[in-house]
This record gives C-alpha cells, structure tokens and sequence, in this order.
C-alpha cells in the first residue's frame, strides 16, 4: 500500500486508490441521513427530464438545475432534448419522468397529465436577400415549392414521425437542431434559395 524510506512515506498505486475511495466512502457517509429523509418523504432518487428542442435554453436550464438541485440535494437530475413526437417518445418509451413541451393538446397516454403552457405562433420568414422577400401578397405552394425546405429532423424512435414545413413534391434538407436551421435560412446554396 506504501513505500518507506527512512524520511518518507509514499503511497503506490493500490493505495492511491484506496485513499480514493475512502475519501469517497467518507462523502457518502456525510450525505447518507439526507438520502435517507428525502427516501422517507418520497422523493426520487433520480428524475429524467426531456425538453422540446423548440424550447430549450441553456440558461433556462441552468437556472432550473439550480433550483432542484437545491431544494433536493440528493436526487440526480437527466436533462435531455428532443424534437417533436421524440419528446413524447422518451416520455412514453423511455425512462422519462417528466416534459416540457410537448406537441399537441391530448395527452398520448391515459396515465399522463398535460398542462398547457401555450401556443407557439409560427411565421413564414426567408432572408432579405430570398427571391420571395419582394414577392406581395399571398405566396402560393408553386411558389414556395420550388425552394428547399429545411427542417429540424423527428427525434422519435418509436412513434410515427413527424413532418414539418414540407409541401407535397418540395425538396426537404434535415438537419440536427435549430442553429443549423437558422444557419442555413440565412445562406445560399448553389443559387437555390432555402426557405422557412
């Protein structure tokens, strides 16, 4: 566990080791009677949460990992993110305990209450320099048909899949998340024009 010299003592790697899970043996023991209360007053010891990637923000999540962590020191919180019918996938599927966000007015499942939040009120945008910005009026699908749609893809493993934003015969471009949406409404490719 130990080498000695005459004026010093040096661990090797076995006792390095136990060092190490003494100290952590030690931590656990100082937080036992806590685990203990919050067990007797029926909080989980670990909760998995799924957010819509439509309402995730970093600091949203920080400032409500905070909270929790502090009101229920001990329990282990999951945060994850998926888009569409992936967030009721996880909730219904996985191991999720609770959602934010997700699509729809009717719970999926009899055992699973839904709280409204609100509505998300969407808008049709292109970038200012899109061939469709100085179009007035009404836009027709030919018109937009012609243009790819560019669509954050379905997370679901299990449900149906849901398409968003696509018209019937358009071309549609998938990608992971809302940033490389956004990145892309606001660039050209080839001369074609992305939109919404």
């Amino acid at each position: 566990m130990f080498n000695r010299t005459t004026r010093t003592v040096t661990l090797t790697p076995a006792g390095e080791y136990l060092l190490e899970k003494c100290r952590q043996w030690i931590v656990w023991l100082e937080s036992m009677p806590i685990e203990l209360q919050q067990m007797n007053a029926g909080v989980e010891h670990q909760v998995n949460i799924v957010i819509n990637n439509l309402l995730y923000d970093r600091t949203a999540v920080a400032s409500m990992l905070a909270c929790l962590h502090q009101r229920f020191p001990s329990t282990q919180f999951h945060i994850t993110r998926q888009v569409y019918m992936g967030v009721w996938d996880a909730l219904i599927n996985e191991d999720y305990h609770f959602a934010i966000g997700v699509t729809g007015n009717e719970s999926l499942k009899n055992n699973i209450n839904i709280c409204a939040m609100g509505e998300i009120q969407w808008q049709f945008v292109v970038a200012p320099n899109h061939p469709l910005a100085n179009v007035s009026g009404v836009l027709s699908d030919d018109q937009m048909r012609i243009y790819s749609a560019v669509n954050v893809e379905d997370t679901s493993r299990h449900l149906s899949k849901r398409t968003a934003w696509r018209l019937s015969g358009q071309h549609e471009i998938k990608v992971p998340d809302l940033h490389t949406k956004l990145a892309c409404h606001l660039k050209r490719s080839r001369d074609r024009f992305f939109y919404h």
